[in-house]
């Protein structure tokens, strides 16, 4: 097998590579250890239709655990939300708005509209 050799770090690279992974959305599936990230975007690859998440969590003395959801832009216009979320079983409804809101920290929602203005007309 061919190489060559670099002056750079590993971590140098690993650095580069992490800054374009985040600076190029256009990955289509991330992968680690415990979690399997999918995005689907539209022919053109412009647009986001869906993303899904799918990871497994380990518990102290138990199996396991596996938790899947999908977001997508939610079609209809009668009420201030942007996406939806679907889930397999109720029961993850709780973990996963947790898990999200996590994820989105001090990041501010986007309402689609607001019902003051709305019922203004």
């Amino acid at each position: 097998m061919p190489t060559v050799r670099s002056q750079f770090t590993i971590e140098q690279f690993e650095a580069a590579l992490q800054k374009l992974a985040h600076t190029l959305p256009k990955f289509h599936k991330v992968t680690t250890e415990d979690m399997e990230i999918y995005f689907y975007y539209d022919e053109r690859g412009r647009r986001i239709r869906r993303i899904h998440v799918g990871m497994t969590k380990k518990t102290p003395g138990r199996e396991r655990e596996y938790l899947g959801f999908t977001i997508e832009p939610k079609a209809y216009t009668d009420s201030p939300d942007n996406t939806r979320i679907s889930f397999n079983y109720k029961g993850e409804k709780e973990k996963i708005m947790e898990w999200l809101k996590e994820l989105m920290g001090s990041e501010t929602p986007i309402p689609r509209f607001s019902l003051e203005k709305y019922a203004r007309g």
